[in-house]
């Protein structure tokens, strides 16, 4: 009897623990997926991936060693040196004229210049070219010339005048005593004086317009 009341009291208490306990919500059920939805799906992914991959494939970066230079390097030469020889010049002495009479070789006229417009030619050597005189002797040598340039020699800009060799000479420089034509001639006077050893002595003058000299002449003496 007992044991049937005991039953009874545990089963009522059970009702009621039920009865408070409060009702849980419905819960929706899930949503059905039509038939081949996921194959969509998955067919859609590999599409998208696919293309991506194409992007990339087709995309060539430029690479910066291909890049054109804004600026081009300028290389400058290095200058040679170049030498020139100049052959000089010999001064003309002997040659070209006549003598006026000499016991040992002409003298000399003509030369000294390249310049057409001046030139001359000896005509006469006074006392002829070697010519043997006393020591000490007072002389005068006249150098008698032909104007063969293209202009006058105009007595206020020519002049002639002693260059080299042995000074006889009084006075070393004298203008024209007149202005010679060309085809004229003119005798060119120069004061001199033998020296007084025994000897060979040669003397040179030569004609002059500004800078240029032409015309050299010479006059040999021996002294006795």
């Amino acid at each position: 009897m007992d044991r049937n009341k005991r039953i009874l009291s545990l089963l009522a208490t059970l009702v009621i623990t039920l009865a408070c306990v409060p009702a849980l919500p419905a819960v929706a059920p899930l949503p059905t997926q039509p038939v081949g939805a996921v194959d969509t799906m998955i067919a859609g992914t590999y599409a998208a991936a696919s293309t991506g991959t194409a992007l990339n494939i087709t995309s060539t970066p430029t690479p910066r060693d291909t890049l054109t230079p804004s600026r081009t390097p300028t290389i400058t030469p290095t200058a040679t040196a170049t030498i020139i020889f100049k052959t000089p010049t010999l001064f003309s002495i002997g040659g070209g004229g006549s003598s006026g009479g000499s016991s040992g070789g002409g003298s000399s006229s003509g030369g000294g210049s390249t310049n057409p417009n001046y030139s001359c030619k000896l005509i006469k050597t006074t006392p002829a070219y070697g010519s043997r005189l006393a020591r000490n002797k007072n002389f005068k040598t006249i150098w008698r010339v032909v104007n063969t340039g293209d202009i006058v020699w105009d007595r206020n800009s020519v002049d002639y005048l002693y260059v080299s060799g042995t000074p006889m000479h009084t006075q070393s420089l004298y203008d024209l005593s007149i202005s010679v034509a060309p085809n004229r001639q003119v005798d060119l006077a120069v004061s001199m004086q033998v020296p007084s050893k025994k000897g060979t002595y040669v003397t040179t003058w030569t004609m002059r317009v500004g800078n240029e000299t032409f015309c050299t002449l010479e006059q040999k003496i021996i002294a006795d």
